[in-house]
C-alpha cells in the first residue's frame, strides 16, 4: 500500500515537495533512480525490473508522476495487457503536469489495473485514477493531496487521516534548515504501527512485503531542484541526495 505525499504550492519558495514509499513484494527486481530518455525529454527515476515501468519520477521539464495500485480485491489475480509503470513513463514524456495528466486520459481504463497517478509541477498539480472501468480525476487546489491503494472510497484505512494530522505541524513559517526538512519528512514515512499496513513504513516479511524505498523531491521556486532516495525502508535507510542525477538531468533535453 504505497504512500505518495504532494504538497503542491504550500511554500512559496517550495511550490512542490513530494514524499513517497513504495510498498511492495520483496522479490520484485527494481533499481534505484537513474535518468533516462522518454519521449523527446528524459526522466530521473527508479525502475522496476519486472516490468520495466517506473512508480514515480521526475522529467527534464520539472514534471514529477507518482502512481500507486488501486484496492480491489475482485480483481485479484486477474492480468491486464498494460502495465501501470508504463503509464508513469507516459506522463513523464510531457512538459507540464496538466499535458501530463490529459496523456493518461488517453488510455482505456481496462487496459491497466486499477490504480491512482498524480502529476505535478511548480505550477499546479492533476489527479487520474481508474477502477478498471471508469477513468477519474482533474486538477488539484493548492494544498497538501494524500494518495494511498485506498484512497477515494477503495478501502477503509487510517493511514491517510493520520499522515493529514502529522503534515499540520509541516506548515510553520519559517521552514527549517534543509538537513532539519528532509529529517521531518523521513520520520513522517519511518511512522509504524500496531497493524503493519496502517503504519507509512510497513514490514511484513511473513507475507513477503514490506516498504522497499522512500522519495523525497523539493522543486524550489528559484529552479532549484532536490531528489532524495533511500533504497530500503526509511526507518533504517538514510535517504541520499541525487545530486548527480540532478546534474544530468537538467543537461537533458527540457532541463
Amino acid at each position: 500500500m504505497c504512500s505518495i505525499v504532494v504538497a503542491s504550492r504550500v511554500w512559496a519558495q517550495w511550490p512542490l515537495v513530494v514524499a513517497a514509499n513504495r510498498d511492495e513484494s520483496l522479490q520484485r527486481p527494481s533499481e534505484g533512480p537513474t535518468v533516462r530518455a522518454v519521449g523527446d525529454t528524459t526522466m530521473l527515476g527508479p525502475r522496476d525490473l519486472q516490468a520495466g515501468g517506473s512508480w514515480l519520477g521526475l522529467n527534464a521539464h520539472g514534471v514529477f508522476v507518482g502512481i500507486t495500485n488501486r484496492f480491489a480485491p475482485g480483481l485479484s489475480g486477474q492480468t491486464f495487457p498494460g502495465s501501470r509503470g508504463q503509464l508513469v513513463l507516459d506522463a513523464l514524456s510531457q512538459a507540464t503536469a496538466g499535458e501530463a495528466a490529459a496523456r493518461i486520459d488517453d488510455i482505456s481504463p481496462g487496459q491497466q489495473g486499477p490504480f491512482h497517478l498524480i502529476t505535478a509541477d511548480r505550477d499546479g498539480a492533476a489527479l487520474r485514477w481508474s477502477d478498471t472501468t471508469e477513468l477519474t480525476g482533474g486538477p488539484l487546489r493548492p494544498g497538501f493531496h494524500i494518495l494511498t491503494e485506498r484512497s477515494f472510497d477503495a478501502a477503509p484505512t487510517q493511514r491517510e487521516p493520520h499522515l493529514a494530522q502529522s503534515l499540520e505541524a509541516f506548515r510553520s513559517d519559517p521552514l527549517p534548515p534543509m538537513a532539519d526538512w528532509v529529517a521531518q519528512w523521513r520520520a513522517l514515512l519511518s511512522r509504524h504501527d500496531d497493524q503493519a499496513f496502517e503504519g507509512t513504513c510497513v514490514h511484513a516479511p511473513d507475507r513477503g512485503y514490506g516498504t522497499r524505498s522512500t522519495t523525497v523531491l523539493m522543486l524550489g521556486a528559484d529552479g532549484r531542484t532536490h531528489f532524495f532516495y533511500a533504497d530500503g525502508p526509511p526507518c533504517v535507510t538514510p535517504l541520499v541526495e541525487q545530486v548527480a542525477g540532478v546534474a544530468a538531468l537538467e543537461r537533458r533535453p527540457g532541463g
